[in-house]
Parts: structure tokens; C-alpha cells; sequence
């Protein structure tokens, strides 16, 4: 999670954005990055030509390459010239850049203004780099014509628009093209019409409509593949998936540009086993952990706990932090994760003998007692480490876990129905344990999403919620009990007491009684 932003990694599927923009208000979004990552540079003799530079166009292949699974793939093209143009329909408005350089001849670049319009089209340059642009010519009516600067040896930038209060009315299509140089740009395919032909949106704007062998398929995509795993960790979105990770910009998390210079740049790292060794699942602890098919199977969690101090060290001990050298790491986290077999549960560490993570077995005592197989774990810290295993015949196994203390107690939880899943909210004394339970109700299947209650009502002392799926009644004192429809058909039973006049223990303490067991019909029991 990053704030109100969760993101959601799924094999096979691309990934999603959980996003909170209220309390009560949610969104589930495709998680799109414009900028990357990319595939390796083309390599091969196939072109790729678009119809124009910005908008909706189609991508045409010199040779069958497409396939309906790179709808939603992103493409970067290097075009062979630059052309930019822009429809002008209000003041403040410009094309891209291009960027002129070279001797005599050779700068010389087309301008096209084009359309029905009122205003004053400008032509600015900027020498250098874009930014301090200057005034070079004027027009007022549409035009094609050959431009020379006569600027030799120097990199010089242009565009062309409309300036403040230059505006009056229409559309001017203003265009610039240069035949050296080169412009990239991103579109991302939004249709599959054939092999050799794709329908795309321009994200960034392209430079030319000539096809062009300089040009890379972005990473994710049905076609290619999406990550399995994701981890924040040191300012970084990192997406592993197959046996790649890729990691975003320092603090842009949906920022993949490999054209950012410095140690801000996104990373993409292959961790060089062969494709059998899937990344299955990511830790942040102290240093960024993977768990491949040839280590764990696709389960694992980690929870920073509240009191876990963070830590900013620079990359040795004598070394100042800087904005280059800078860490931020959680002095005390640990990472659980499932092996292989799906029948063991690890935890992983950090072990002040060899400094580095090991892997210790938690199931070491008790090798079969998962032998059903684990499908989803959960870890909760308050109050004590209970971690959470839901099996695949629907029962659970907790573990009762204390380190320091040498505590590993496991014990099993079955109710009558199957355990789905479970949740952990954060809570003061103890947190809130959610179980989704599919329960067979009056003939019908149903599932129920289940509360656990907390310790301090189960004492007994008076209140004693032990029962699963139980309804709680308080008011006059009466001998029918309403608002069970939810258990219609089950036996049940009863922990009751009388607040006004309590049953006590021999020391005085008001206490509850079990009232019995009964069977609910018509939504109610007597």
C-alpha cells in the first residue's frame, strides 16, 4: 500500500489499483503506466508505421507480427525525422519541439500552416535546450514554406503556435518538419485488426508517419506476461513477474522512463535462473526479498509492525547520507512465507550471525499438520503473533508465535462450514480478524463474512462470545430470541445473562451461564 493507493499484482491478469478517495468511497483501476517498461530494442528487419503522430491511429507491421493479445501493450517509436503539428484552437498553444542542428543545407526545415482560422501563428526558437523561447516570424494566413536559420553548428529548437491574446477564432494546423534528427514517441494498442495492423492511442507524440525498425514492445501485456508480486521498498514501485523485476523511478511509482538520468532511474533486473523459476511473491524487509518457484510457493506476507522503529543509514557506517546515499530500513520485520509444497510455512529472518535473511521451518514439530495444503496466510500482531493459515479443505491452522519468548504453538480452528479467507484490520489492545466463511443453511449455500471476537468477551465474565456466526441480544427479558434467519435449521446454542439481576461466582463477579443448545425455526428460537 502507498497512502490511499493499493496495488494488486495477479499472474495472468493485469495488475489493479485499489484507490480511497473518502471513507466511504472506493475504485478499482487498471494500473497503466504511459512510459514503460520496454522489451529490448527490435532487432529484426520489421518496420512499424504509424498513420499520424498524435491522436487515434493504426500501426501497420512490414511483416505479420501483432496478435490480439497485444491489445493493451505499449510500443516506443524512434522516428527517421522529426515532424510535430498541433491543431491550434485557442492562445497559449504550441507544438513539440524540434530540435535543428548540423551545417547550411542541412537545417533547413518545412513549416505548414494549414486550416480556418483568425489569429497570429508564431514561430519560436530556444537555443539549447527548450525553455527560453524568442519570437523568429509571424503569419496570419495559412502557409508552406522552407525555413533556414543559417545557425551553423549550434542545437537549436523550434516550435510553432499561437501566442497569449493572439487567438480569435477557428482551428490552425500548424506543422514542423525537420528531415534529420529523430523523435520518440509512446502509443499503446487499444484494438487488433490483422498481423500486420493495430489501432493505437499516442500517449506521447510520435515524430513522422515513415516506418521506422527503431522501436520497442513494452514488457507487460497479455501477450508477454504480467507480474505475479509487488513491493514497496526504498521509493520504489517494484513489480517482479517471471523471473524479471521491475522497479519504477524513485518516487514515481507509475514512472518506468529508462531515459531518466541518475540514481532516480527505474531498474530492470533479471534474476538470470531460467523462465522455471516464477517470482511468486516480494518482501520489503531489509533489503528487498523474491520468492521463486524453486523456494516458496506464490504465498507469503509481511506486516510492519506499528512499533517497528525505521532506520535512515547511508550504505556503510562511515559514510554521511546524502541524497545519492540515503536508506530508509525497518529495524524489526519479518517476512512468512509457504514452500513449494504448500504444507510448511517459513519464516524469514534476519540472522545477526551470517548478516544476512535465513528461511527457518515453523512446522518442524508438526511436519503433517498442514498436509491439506495452505492457500492463504494472514499475520496478526495484537495481542500476540497469530498467523492465520487457511487450508484447502476449508479448515484453518494458527500458529501462536513468539521469538523472543521460544513460543511456536500451532492449533486448528474448523467450524461447520469451509473457511475461505481471512483479513486482519488494525485494532489498540487487539486487532479485528475477519474469516469468510461458506456455510450450508437451510439447504442453500451461503458465506458470511465473520467477525472474531476479542478476547475480553469471552471471559465469561458475563459475556462469552465463543459461538461462531452468533447473534447478540439485549433488551427486556423474554423467552424468544429473534434475528437468526441467518442460522435457520442449525442447532445452536445459548450464553445468557441478567443484568439487572446477575448470576455471580463465589467471589462476587457477575457471570454468564449456558443456557443450552435449541434449533432455529422460522428465524428465531424459544
Amino acid at each position: 500500500p502507498s497512502g490511499d493507493v493499493t496495488y494488486v499484482p495477479c499472474e495472468g491478469r493485469q495488475q489493479r489499483k485499489i484507490e480511497r478517495r473518502a471513507a466511504r468511497s472506493w475504485s478499482v483501476v487498471l494500473y497503466q503506466p504511459e512510459d514503460g517498461p520496454f522489451r529490448a530494442l527490435n532487432t529484426t528487419p520489421i518496420t512499424l508505421t504509424p498513420s499520424a503522430v498524435s491522436g487515434d491511429i493504426t500501426l501497420t507491421a512490414s511483416k505479420a507480427y501483432f496478435k490480439s493479445t497485444n491489445v493493451g501493450s505499449l510500443f516506443r517509436l524512434a522516428s527517421t525525422g522529426q515532424l510535430v503539428t498541433a491543431s491550434l484552437t485557442a492562445a497559449d498553444q504550441f507544438t513539440d519541439p524540434i530540435r535543428v542542428a548540423g551545417i547550411e543545407n542541412q537545417r533547413k526545415f518545412q513549416i505548414t500552416i494549414r486550416g480556418v482560422w483568425t489569429a497570429t501563428v508564431t514561430l519560436q526558437y530556444s537555443v539549447g535546450e527548450p525553455g527560453s523561447w524568442v519570437d523568429v516570424k509571424d503569419w496570419t494566413a495559412n502557409t508552406t514554406e522552407t525555413h533556414d536559420d543559417g545557425l551553423d553548428n549550434q542545437i537549436i529548437f523550434y516550435r510553432i503556435g499561437i501566442k497569449a491574446g493572439d487567438y480569435t477564432s477557428g482551428t490552425a494546423v500548424a506543422s514542423l518538419s525537420f528531415a534529420s534528427g529523430s523523435i520518440t514517441g509512446i502509443a499503446r494498442v487499444t484494438g487488433y485488426t490483422s498481423a500486420t495492423v493495430v489501432n493505437a492511442a499516442v500517449l506521447k507524440n510520435l515524430g513522422g508517419t515513415t516506418g521506422t525498425t527503431d522501436w520497442s514492445e513494452g514488457v507487460w501485456s497479455d501477450r508477454r506476461g504480467w507480474p505475479s508480486a509487488v513491493a514497496l521498498f526504498e521509493g520504489r514501485l517494484w513489480w517482479p513477474g517471471k523471473d524479471k523485476v521491475q522497479g519504477s523511478e524513485s518516487d514515481g511509482y507509475e514512472d518506468f522512463d529508462d531515459e531518466t538520468q541518475g540514481d532516480a532511474g527505474p531498474i530492470s533486473r533479471s534474476i538470470g535462473e531460467g523462465p522455471v523459476d516464477t517470482i511468486h511473491w516480494a518482501l520489503a524487509l531489509g533489503r528487498l526479498i523474491l520468492g521463486t518457484a524453486s523456494n516458496s510457493a506464490p504465498i507469503a506476507a509481511l506486516r510492519i509492525d506499528g512499533n517497528s522503529p525505521v532506520v535512515a543509514r547511508s550504505d556503510s557506517v562511515d559514510e554521511p547520507l546524502s541524497p545519492t546515499n540515503f536508506n530508509l530500513k525497518f529495524a524489526s520485520t519479518r517476512g512468512i512465507f509457504v514452500d513449494t509444497s504448500a504444507t510448511r510455512l517459513f519464516e524469514l529472518a534476519f540472522d545477526v550471525n551470517t548478516s544476512d535473511y535465513k528461511a527457518d521451518d515453523l512446522n518442524l514439530v508438526v511436519p503433517d499438520l498442514n498436509v491439506a495444503g495452505i492457500v492463504h496466510i494472514e499475520i496478526q500482531y495484537k495481542p500476540d503473533i497469530r498467523i492465520h493459515c487457511v487450508r484447502a479443505d476449508g479448515t484453518v491452522a494458527i500458529l501462536i508465535f513468539d521469538r523472543a519468548e521460544n513460543v511456536i504453538c500451532w492449533l486448528e480452528y474448523e467450524t461447520d462450514g469451509e473457511v475461505g479467507g481471512v483479513s486482519v484490520l488494525p485494532g489498540t489492545v487487539e486487532e479485528q480478524v475477519y474469516y469468510v466463511v461458506k456455510r450450508t443453511i437451510n439447504g442453500a449455500t451461503v458465506r458470511y463474512l465473520e467477525k472474531w471476537a476479542l478476547e475480553s468477551e469471552c471471559t465469561g465474565f458475563p459475556e462469552a462470545h465463543h459461538a461462531d456466526a452468533f447473534y447478540r441480544y439485549s433488551g427486556t427479558a423474554t423467552t424468544t430470541i429473534p434475528g437468526l434467519s441467518h442460522l435457520e435449521g442449525e442447532t445452536v446454542v445459548v450464553w445468557g445473562w441478567n443484568t439487572d439481576t446477575p448470576f455471580t461466582d463465589q467471589d462476587g463477579n457477575a457471570i454468564g451461564l449456558d443456557l443450552g443448545t435449541f434449533t432455529v425455526s422460522g428465524g428465531q428460537i424459544t
